[in-house]
């Protein structure tokens, strides 16, 4: 390895595989040759996987187990083997040690930072927080939970020097959880490939073939994403006599009550399932919408620290109503350039943001769809979020050097080996 390059080991709580991602491991499967380019040498850590050749990490530690806290279902990391994440180490050397979630998989985190300590050159250690929730009270008990085992996670949380967010909704939440100050969060968004993500490329030709505006939902179908107050402005809108039709993606535990209420509410031949679409059909879905005068919704009304459909549906050229939650409102821009938020959770009014932004004239809505392509390009961006990623763990070493110089005091608000 060239002693010039930064060397920076990326840990997943998350199976890296090619299939079935989730947000966190999408950002760090994509964030990794953009890093690169910037002069980065990246080791990917992950739990391994049944099937290997499917496993984008570049060492694997531990087994992937179902893991439930707090009323969250999710596949992670378990692992005590210390030996390993101590090999691991001594292979990676890195100058950087960045956890994605590290309180997702305690074991795995707390066995590598472990492992850590057997190198005798320094290295920084780092973590980014993507989870989040309004409510602080499933927060504590996550993490009364997590702490159950043995002390881990005070263990942790006095070795990890850095600290980072997708957001200010997660920053604020973990401070408080942690008990640390705010400012100390670097933001470090969830980057997008407006590359791959953009007005440019081919569409569903056949969608609104019959001079209906489409609606778009893309995601899970759990409670808080709320796809069922589309469906019920959906309704509203048609019964005033909007023609629209309403294509959904993705599937859940709600999939089969959202159909049934399709049924009753007698909408299902205005909106058509998709299922899980692959990432290029889903940017043909994103470009659709924008070329043929639609909305991406973004109904959620809780559990959003930075929305990436949201920025992806903006990167390939759509209009977005979303509605007014935390989250939200950091991958939404400005109100008074894009269009008011929603309420969450009320139907009616997500109904009337529906039509006030299809109301439009074209002309406003191109300079709308034009400033979000520009929005999400100039904050999101692969390249931008690199950079800020580069620049974050260069202040950490840097201090770090400061530290072992002397200059800094060792009253443990840096944890120097």
């Amino acid at each position: 390895m060239e002693k010039d390059r930064l060397r920076t080991t990326i840990v997943s709580p998350y199976p890296l595989g090619k299939k079935n991602i989730g947000g966190v491991q999408e950002y760090i499967i994509s964030l990794k040759p953009e890093l690169v380019r910037k002069g980065c040498e990246i080791t990917l850590v992950g739990p391994s996987i049944k099937n290997r050749s499917d496993n984008l990490a570049d060492e694997t530690l531990g087994i992937s187990l179902p893991i439930s806290m707090s009323n969250t279902n999710y596949k992670g990391g378990v692992s005590l083997n210390l030996l390993r994440a101590r090999n691991i180490m001594r292979r990676t050397d890195p100058d950087i040690l960045w956890f994605h979630d590290p309180y997702a998989s305690v074991l795995n985190t707390m066995t590598l930072l472990s492992g850590l300590g057997f190198l005798k050159n320094g290295t920084s250690t780092d973590a980014v927080f993507h989870a989040y929730t309004s409510n602080l009270t499933w927060a504590n008990k996550r993490i009364r939970e997590v702490g159950n085992l043995s002390g881990i996670i005070r263990f942790i949380s006095g070795r990890i020097e850095g600290r980072a967010a997708v957001s200010p909704p997660p920053a604020e939440l973990w401070s408080r959880v942690n008990k640390e100050d705010v400012r100390e969060y670097e933001i470090l968004p969830n980057p997008i490939d407006t590359e791959f993500f953009t007005p440019n490329g081919s569409i569903f030709e056949d969608w609104g073939e019959n001079g209906s505006k489409i609606l778009l939902f893309a995601g899970r179908h759990d409670k808080r994403k709320r796809l069922c107050d589309v469906v019920d402005a959906l309704g509203i809108l048609i019964r005033a006599g909007t023609k629209l039709e309403l294509k959904v993606t993705g599937y859940g535990d709600e999939t089969e009550n959202v159909k049934k209420q399709l049924v009753r509410l007698g909408l299902k031949d205005f909106v058509q399932f998709l299922g899980l679409l692959s990432k290029e059909d889903l940017a043909k879905a994103y470009r659709t919408v924008g070329k043929k005068q639609g909305l991406f919704v973004a109904p959620s009304d809780d559990g959003e620290a930075h929305n990436r459909t949201i920025s992806e549906a903006r990167a390939s050229g759509g209009l977005v109503i979303a509605t007014d939650i935390a989250g939200h409102r950091f991958s939404y821009g400005e109100e008074v350039i894009f269009g008011e938020m929603a309420k969450p959770a009320d139907p009616e009014d997500l109904a009337a943001k529906i039509k006030a932004q299809l109301s439009l004239p074209e002309e406003t809505q191109d300079v709308r769809r034009a400033l979000g392509v520009d929005f999400v390009r100039n904050n999101f961006s692969l390249p931008v979020v690199a950079q800020k990623v580069v620049l974050h763990h260069e202040k950490l070493l840097a201090r770090r050097s400061i530290a072992r110089k002397g200059k800094l005091s060792s009253s443990g608000d840096i944890f120097v080996r």
